[in-house]
């Protein structure tokens, strides 16, 4: 969820959204619910294994189905993915404080703070919408291929990408021109990436139950990873120690939800444990 999001392989919702804010010393993770918020939360809830624990639960009401969120930390603004716009959420003031529309099935946001930028994968659109971050105004559009999910930036090279579901690759976007500097044909139905800040950004293939490592700078597949026996990957978060790649997926024949993998060294030695 920052701007990274543990995703539910579960669908969309259509409901009344309802965020809980998990709170942990030294920091703070963000996590929608996907289902419908009917059930009141109850605050100062004990903290589970991990040490995070309910603070509160923000009601945000309205329709439409959600996928990705990105939080900016600077402004204390939650951007969520609405459908058809991106709403976006003060997280003291729990008030919504504007809105990015006319971005047709949008998934995700990536923001670039350093460019004043940020940048939504439209699904239905095929396309990407580049918004200027203060005033929530749309100033330009690039176009990806079909469905466009995932997307991030990359800051070793300043690069946005959008991880396209169903034509199997990513598209790479300027952010210091806003234009399509390529295209990285990839396979599969391409679902959460992550970048390191080093010049790799890693996907998770989901109907292939893997994960691929792209060069960002070069624009190409260094390294293919099967994730068997679990299934169905979907989120995926970056962490600077060993194993330095966290992934949900689905397991299918025990019911088991999270498996954990890793890079040893830069030789594409791996281990992975379910």
């Amino acid at each position: 969820m920052a701007s990274q999001r543990l995703r539910s392989a579960a669908s969309c919702a259509l409901c009344i959204a309802s965020f809980t804010i998990l709170m942990a010393i030294g920091g703070f993770a963000l996590r929608t619910q996907r289902a419908q918020a009917d059930s009141p939360a109850t605050p100062g809830s004990p903290a589970g294994p991990s040490g995070y624990h309910l603070v509160k639960t923000i009601k945000v009401g309205g329709e439409g189905f959600w996928d990705y969120i990105s939080f900016d930390s600077p402004t204390r603004r939650l951007f969520i993915s609405r459908g058809t716009k991106v709403i976006v959420l003060n997280v003291d003031s729990e008030k919504i404080v504007g809105e990015i529309p006319d971005t047709p099935g949008v998934h995700g946001i990536a923001l670039v703070a350093d460019r004043g930028n940020g940048y939504t994968s439209n699904g239905m659109a095929g396309t990407i919408s580049i918004f200027d971050l203060k005033t929530l105004q749309v100033i330009g559009h690039a176009q990806a291929e079909m469905n466009p999910d995932c997307i991030i930036y990359d800051p070793a090279t300043k690069r946005v990408f959008a991880m396209n579901g169903r034509s199997g690759t990513a598209t790479a976007v300027d952010v210091a021109t806003g234009m399509v500097v390529g295209t990285i044909q990839i396979g599969g139905k391409l679902e959460f990436a992550v970048a390191d800040g080093k010049g790799h950004v890693y996907v998770n293939v989901e109907n292939k139950s893997e994960e691929v490592e792209l060069d960002s700078k070069n624009m190409t597949v260094m390294a293919h990873w099967s994730l068997d026996p679990c299934k169905e990957p979907s989120g995926l978060a970056h962490r600077h120690e060993t194993p330095p790649l966290i992934c949900r997926l689905r397991q299918q024949n025990d019911g088991r939800h999270r498996c954990r993998y890793g890079q040893s060294s830069c030789d594409a030695t791996h281990r992975r444990r379910c």
